[in-house]
């Protein structure tokens, strides 16, 4: 037996699907916030099942996002240890503007979407810990930052 839902539900769910939409494709301070409010008003005050569509897309914002940032973490974390090989070789004046220009996008990302986790952490507490291990690798790898480095010039 197939269930249906009438117009105004399905309206709703798809208000919901749009509000988490426009959260990933904005980085402004108050359009984060006013998707973030929609939301979490969404999952705490709509009934039944539209609540628990509204819950369930407020989890699957927050994993999309933790799964984002973990990734933009990795990307920074090559670009610059490919930056970092490229100074032992070459000129620091041309490295810097190549730099800037080719890696731009990584670090936007990685601020981008620390920018959508903090307007998400105002409102309600986000677990960050399947980043920690991602985090922890990355601060320890710059540590073996010359090791590496010697690696690849050898």
């Amino acid at each position: 037996m197939k269930v249906t839902f009438c117009p105004p539900c399905q309206s709703f769910k798809a208000a919901v699907r749009l509000i988490k939409d426009a959260f990933f494709k904005h980085g402004e301070k108050e359009a984060l916030r006013s998707c973030v409010k929609a939301i979490t008003f969404c999952a705490s005050e709509s009934k039944g099942e539209l609540q628990d569509f509204s819950r369930g897309k407020l989890k699957d914002l927050e994993d999309e996002l933790l799964d984002k940032i973990t990734s933009a973490i990795r990307e920074v974390k090559v670009h610059f240890t490919s930056f970092a090989i490229y100074l032992h070789t070459h000129l620091m004046d041309e490295t810097l503007h190549l730099f800037s220009v080719q890696d731009g996008n990584d670090e936007y990302s990685l601020l981008v979407n620390l920018k959508r986790l903090y307007e998400l952490q105002l409102s309600k507490p986000v677990l960050v810990e399947s980043m920690f291990d991602e985090i922890a690798l990355t601060l320890h790898n710059f540590r073996n930052l010359d090791e590496e480095v010697l690696k690849e010039l050898v």
